[in-house]
């Protein structure tokens, strides 16, 4: 099967799996529409540090002046997709990479009750704005309340990268920044050419990984730096006889390779065994066949860790089982792999 008959294929599931509605009124009900206020029963905010990510802390107007944060500058906020939760694989992945390196302060949002299945997605997009509203309603709170916090860097997968895309927005309109958004797969339907929440006027840095583009990521370019790995449409081992085993549809498991791959980045660090890609100096090199032109040019290095005067776009190539990166050299690949 060719990549334009995957995309073609995936963009008719997707399409399939948005649009049907039930006739069944009970289930119907599953489907939420969120009230437009703030704080919200179904928008949820939950305080991990390394003292208490197996405990977390809600975050409530109140508590946010007693809150314990841990003694660094950095604040992390982590936004989920559609069926996501503060549990699901996308947070516990990234959270367990980054308190294995360091201390954090990282707030998970939850937004599970209203954004609970595919068959929901539709009004998971209408519920988008007052989920963004939120966040950005306890992120101010926290930053006049607290003066440690000196960067502030979001992560959203998929609709989560488009909530945080919105959530930049109504920051600087309360004359706060963001000063990072990582876009995970940042969602495409709805979200096509001008539709975008998430773009570069959302951050000072707004560096996107690209992992299932056209189907249920984002195709284009819309961030300061945009990395797509292996092509950016299907990812290795995602075919339909290697996908993960809890996860047989390929469009699914390239979709959230993105978060898998950035996990991995953290525990790289700075090294030359992490994920470094190669530069694209126009677009046109970018072919939406999943292939890129052949060309040279500086290796630069691709997620936690990525240089903020990084900019364009670039390809990165992977393995397809972890460790997913490849390294800088052949030969630290070979020594990963073998390691592992």
């Amino acid at each position: 099967m060719t990549d334009l008959e995957k995309v073609f294929i995936g963009l008719t599931v997707l399409f399939v799996i948005v649009t049907c509605r039930s006739s069944d009124n009970n289930k119907r009900d599953i489907c939420i529409k969120a009230t437009d206020n703030c704080p919200n029963e179904h928008i949820k905010l939950y305080l991990y540090t390394n003292k208490t990510k197996d405990n977390p802390v809600e975050l409530t107007e109140d508590s946010i002046k007693d809150i314990e944060f841990a003694m660094t500058m950095d604040l992390k906020v982590l936004i989920h997709g559609i069926k996501g939760s503060r549990d699901d694989d996308f947070n516990t992945v990234i959270r367990d990479a980054y308190f294995s390196q360091a201390e954090y302060n990282i707030i998970t949002i939850d937004y599970y009750a209203i954004a609970s299945s595919l068959k929901c997605y539709t009004v998971a997009l209408q519920n988008l704005p007052i989920i963004a509203k939120c966040i950005t309603q306890f992120l101010v709170a926290i930053l006049d309340t607290y003066e440690q916090f000196e960067y502030v860097h979001a992560i959203g997968f998929s609709l989560g990268g488009q909530a945080a895309g919105l959530v930049g927005k109504l920051l600087k309109e309360k004359g706060k920044l963001l000063n990072r958004i990582t876009g995970l797969d940042p969602a495409i339907p709805h979200f096509e050419l001008f539709w975008n929440q998430l773009d570069q006027q959302s951050a000072t840095i707004v560096d996107i990984i690209h992992t299932n583009c056209g189907v249920l990521g984002q195709m284009m370019p819309i961030g300061t730096v945009d990395f797509y790995a292996n092509g950016g449409i299907t990812q290795p081992g995602c075919d339909r006889t290697s996908a993960d085993k809890y996860n047989k549809y390929w469009y699914f498991c390239s979709h959230e390779r993105a978060y898998k791959f950035y996990a991995e980045s953290i525990y790289h660090g700075m090294g030359m065994s992490g994920f470094y890609a190669t530069t694209s100096s126009t677009l046109n090199q970018l072919s939406l066949l999943g292939q890129f032109s052949s060309f040279s040019g500086a290796k630069v290095l691709v997620g936690e860790y990525l240089d903020p005067g990084t900019e364009g776009i670039y390809n990165f190539l992977t393995n397809d089982s972890p460790p997913y990166a490849k390294g800088k050299y052949r030969f630290t690949s070979y020594i990963m792999r073998w390691l592992s």
